[in-house]
């Protein structure tokens, strides 16, 4: 049997046509169909919070839900807030410094997506970077 002699392409193909795949597939949903409790919660408080109507709504149909006061008490949060998604990616190069003691230096890149009505403060596409150094200490041995 002959081994790759770059293993790393196989994997790359393997994550880029896996996503792709995942990709094609969740554009195809145009409904939920199933939603985890938290989910639904979440979509609940979010409408609640928005119109201020206790009705439990979802995509702009009234449902038949009995579990109403968790999204109440969410509401007030959900209201007063606008939607942020934070993309991360991040490296940290370990090294020894001291002895019983794991360095490392690292930094981080942040992109967000963010509400329509918060790009005149944050602008269309804001992103930060956080450049850091870690100790902890090591396991006992």
């Amino acid at each position: 049997m002959q081994s790759l002699a770059r293993p790393w392409l196989g994997l790359t193909a393997i994550v880029v046509g896996a996503s792709a795949l995942l990709a094609v597939g969740t554009l195809q949903v145009r409904e939920w169909v199933v939603q985890t409790d938290e989910m639904l919660y979440v979509k609940l408080a979010r409408h609640m919070g928005t119109t201020g109507s206790p009705l439990p709504t979802l995509h702009g149909e009234h449902v038949g839900f009995l579990g109403v006061v968790y999204p109440i008490v969410l509401a007030p949060f959900y209201g007063g807030l606008d939607n942020v998604s934070a993309f991360t990616a991040g490296y940290t190069r370990d090294f020894d410094l001291v002895r019983n003691v794991q360095s490392g230096v690292g930094v981080n890149v942040t992109a967000y997506a963010i509400d329509s009505a918060l790009t005149p403060y944050y602008g269309s596409h804001p992103w930060g970077v956080n450049v850091f150094l870690r100790f902890r200490l090591k396991a006992g041995e």
